[in-house]
């Protein structure tokens, strides 16, 4: 048995419900986007390389709801390149080291209910495929438009009103 082998059966993979923080999700995902890339490297069953990816795929899921709960500014608070005036959002990235794109990513994958995650993670085991990030981004990606029409406000917003605000100084 190999230290792979020993990895998939033993504690070592943590529950993803136990990180809350940004920064450990991230390591976490990229140590398991290394495993995973190893074993597959290393012929391991579908199986073995399918417990590896949903463990990765649970925790970018998790980073992005993680990500979502973090506070952000409208307008040029993202503009400071050298962090001192970022805005919190763009501060957590910066300091866990997560690209915009890969953190937009994250959270489409989040916007999949964790039922339909579950009922995917089971679908792909039953038929013997792949558990892929990619597939779990598709799915979030066809409720993105539902989910941001739901977020929408229902009050409207008046020619008058902008001018207003923008002679203003808004």
């Amino acid at each position: 048995m190999n230290g792979i082998d020993t990895m998939l059966i033993s504690s070592d993979v943590r529950p993803i419900a136990v990180q809350e923080d940004i920064g450990e999700a991230k390591t976490y995902q990229a140590k398991l986007g290394a495993l995973l890339e190893y074993a597959r490297k290393s012929g391991m069953s579908r199986k073995k390389l399918n417990h590896i990816a949903k463990e990765k795929v649970w925790s970018e899921w998790n980073a992005g709801q993680l990500l979502a709960e973090i506070p952000r500014e409208r307008g040029f608070a993202h503009s400071s390149h050298d962090g001192t005036n970022a805005a919190p959002y763009q501060k957590t990235l910066a300091e866990a080291c997560i690209k915009r794109m890969t953190a937009n990513r994250w959270q489409t994958m989040a916007l999949v209910p964790e039922s339909d995650l579950l009922a995917y993670f089971a679908k792909q085991i039953s038929s013997e495929k792949d558990i892929t990030s990619r597939d779990v981004f598709y799915l979030g990606k066809k409720l993105r438009p539902a989910k941001m029409i739901a977020q929408i406000p229902g009050e409207t917003c008046s020619v008058r009103d902008l001018d207003a605000l923008i002679s203003d100084g808004f």
